[in-house]
C-alpha cells in the first residue's frame, strides 16, 4: 500500500508544485539473505552454520522460526526533488506538504 500511496502522493507533489521536476524511485533491498530450507536455489544465499556444543551441525535457517517469518526483500520509494538546496522555505513546504498528504492517504512515515 505505501508504494500506492507513494504514487498518489507524486501526482499531488507535481499538480501542488509544477515549476519542481520530481523523480520517482522504486527500490529493492534484502533484509537477509539467509538460505532457508524452503528455497530451492543457493545461489546467492548464505548457509550459516551453527555447531552446537555437542558438536552437532545444523544451518541458522533451518534452526530459526524467526528467519521463516521475516520476508527476504523489501521495497522502498522515495521521490526526489531536482532543486538547489539553498531554497529552504521551499523545501521545508514540500516536506511538510508530502509528510501531511502521505499521512492522510494512511501512508506510514
Amino acid at each position: 500500500m505505501d508504494l500506492k500511496h507513494s504514487g498518489h502522493l507524486l501526482e499531488m507533489l507535481r499538480q501542488r508544485f509544477p515549476d519542481i521536476d520530481f523523480i520517482a524511485d522504486v527500490a529493492r533491498a534484502s533484509i537477509h539473505k539467509l538460505l532457508l530450507p524452503e528455497d530451492r536455489e543457493l545461489a546467492g544465499f548464505v548457509a550459516l552454520p551453527l555447531i552446537e556444543p555437542s558438536g552437532e551441525f545444523h544451518y541458522v535457517g533451518a534452526r530459526s522460526h524467526i528467519l521463516r517469518r521475516i520476508p527476504k526483500g523489501f521495497q522502498v520509494a522515495r521521490i526526489f526533488a531536482d532543486m538547489d538546496r539553498d531554497r529552504g522555505e521551499l523545501l521545508r513546504t514540500i516536506r511538510s506538504s508530502a509528510h501531511d498528504e502521505y499521512r492522510k492517504l494512511g501512508g506510514q512515515s
